[in-house]
């Protein structure tokens, strides 16, 4: 790579070997470097030391620029001492080969979809989900793998798990709930503190597919969400039927 060249750095800011070896080679080489935020583990991984956790995210001011996900991403990389110039982004990206426009079509019942990550820790409250108690029964459809595909509420049906693009000609249903909680009983329906900084990329997936989304009130995504007119905002998923 030639000195002075400019590098755009894919990072989710975890202090490891490979990660501090780039920062370390780009700093011998005075290249001007540029982080975009694909995640941040310190706010996921709760397992991470504070040592751990603090140099990863100071590493990050070797960098010329930051791309964020968000303003409260951004917010929090500020509280934590972050101090290169930064901008954001509004929501992930999602590309996809030959893109055919879809109308959102209501089924008889409520069905909300959720695809992605069916780990304990993420998608725990797949077996706690509301029952439904008025004549518009709410049921779910569920994709992805991880275990919580064989733990499920009794109001949910497992679809399979795709790929994220092949995901677009599978999902459907009437809305997409972007939600992550490990359904513990001290946080059965509410949403984890992760969500409030992170733009989840099944947000966009969802949208791809043409339906409305279901986010938490305090997520980064709310705001996205009641601007662009685009779903509802809930403090927890027994708001749903209400709504």
């Amino acid at each position: 790579m030639p000195r002075n060249s400019i590098v755009f750095y894919i990072d989710r800011v975890h202090p490891n070997l490979s990660r501090n070896l780039v920062y370390s080679i780009l700093r011998r080489k005075n290249i001007k470097s540029f982080s975009i935020l694909e995640d941040i583990d310190p706010l996921r991984d709760k397992k991470m030391s504070t040592n751990d956790r603090k140099l990863g995210l100071e590493s990050l001011n070797s960098n010329k620029g930051i791309i964020s996900q968000n303003k409260k991403m951004t917010r929090f990389l500020v509280n934590q001492g972050v101090r290169v110039t930064t901008v954001e982004l509004s929501a992930l990206d999602f590309l996809v080969s030959n893109y055919k426009e879809k109308k959102h079509k209501k089924s008889a019942d409520t069905i909300i979809v959720y695809g992605g990550n069916l780990s304990s820790e993420q998608a725990g409250f797949l077996n706690h989900l509301p029952i439904s108690k008025s004549n518009n029964k709410i049921k779910y459809r569920v994709y992805g793998m991880g275990e919580m595909s064989k733990q499920l509420s009794s109001n949910a049906i497992y679809c399979g798990g795709f790929s994220a693009e092949e995901s677009i000609d599978k999902l459907k249903g009437d809305w997409g709930l972007v939600w992550n909680n490990d359904g513990s009983k001290s946080n059965k329906s509410g949403q984890n503190s992760y969500y409030e900084y992170v733009c989840p990329h099944k947000l966009s997936m969802y949208a791809i597919c043409g339906m409305p989304i279901i986010v938490g009130k305090k997520s980064a995504m709310a705001d996205f969400v009641i601007n662009n007119k685009c779903g509802i905002v809930i403090n927890n998923l027994e708001e749903i039927e209400k709504r």
